[in-house]
């Protein structure tokens, strides 16, 4: 993935950076730049200029690991950034010992174990 000149309003300006191979970075810093960032890297919010040339998937690990919930559902947020037909939902009930039930359920109000299972 290749970040040239992106910019967004004031808070991010000219970042460039080339991500290079099968590498795993991390980004140290500001946790509102840093969420802006990925943020525009996923699509979700459109940069004021620059580009960002993607070659493949981008994932998201935060330090604190219920921050990475903001779907309205379970099911909703274990599909997201994938294609239906790359999971198969029976398996993972099974795996997890859950019923379809938790699938419907917002991730925000699931119990510290339940969360710990989507996550």
């Amino acid at each position: 993935m290749e970040i040239i000149n992106l910019t967004y309003k004031t808070e991010l300006c000219d970042i460039n950076y080339t991500f290079t191979g099968d590498k795993i970075y991390g980004i140290i810093g500001d946790k509102k730049k840093i969420t802006l960032l990925f943020e525009l890297i996923r699509g979700l919010k459109k940069s004021t200029s620059g580009l960002i040339n993607k070659d493949g998937k981008t994932f998201m690990l935060f330090e604190e690991s219920e921050n990475q919930i903001f779907n309205d559902t379970v099911k909703e947020e274990i599909l997201y950034g994938l294609d239906e037909s790359q999971i198969d939902l029976a398996t993972i009930c099974e795996e997890l010992n859950i019923d379809d039930n938790f699938f419907q359920k917002n991730p925000l109000y699931l119990s510290t174990g339940e969360k710990k299972k989507l996550i």
